[in-house]
């Protein structure tokens, strides 16, 4: 299946004083891209929510190798790095407009609850998600 990149620009609002993209946005960069992404692999977030599922996020890391400047564009990478029936981690690679190396790179990790924010195991309360999520680390 073919998952294009997450695109846009810099906003003003997103830089600091220095004029670089504030490390805080990253973290929402990173979501917005997660979600684009699991949007065209057809697990839409909205979707799982209406099931009864959660994924909250339970760490956030970026290493930043160049900064993001107001007004460039950029696009996120995003791959399924890990999953275990319950807790998944994200892959994030970002790069500026036309750039070979990624000016950040970053992984989050996420675990499926239910609505009285217990673990959910896939494999037994979802076998389909289960299976769906398992094929998408098979095709990284």
């Amino acid at each position: 299946m073919a998952v294009t990149p997450y695109i846009r620009k810099v906003h003003y609002y997103e830089t600091d004083r220095m004029g670089i993209v504030h490390h805080s946005n990253y973290a929402r960069f990173f979501e917005e891209a997660r979600l684009h992404y699991l949007e065209q692999v057809g697990l839409s977030y909205h979707a799982m929510e209406e099931w009864g599922l959660l994924s909250p996020v339970l760490y956030c890391n970026a290493t930043f190798h160049k900064p993001l400047r107001f007004p460039e564009e950029f696009s996120v990478v995003v791959k399924l790095k890990g999953f275990g029936g319950v807790r998944f981690s994200v892959e994030y690679q970002i790069y500026r407009d036309g750039s070979e190396q990624p000016v950040t790179t970053g992984e989050t990790g996420h675990c499926f609850l239910n609505a009285s924010m217990h673990p959910v195991r896939l494999d037994k309360q979802y076998p389909e998600l289960h299976a769906q999520m398992l094929s998408l680390l098979d095709s990284e």
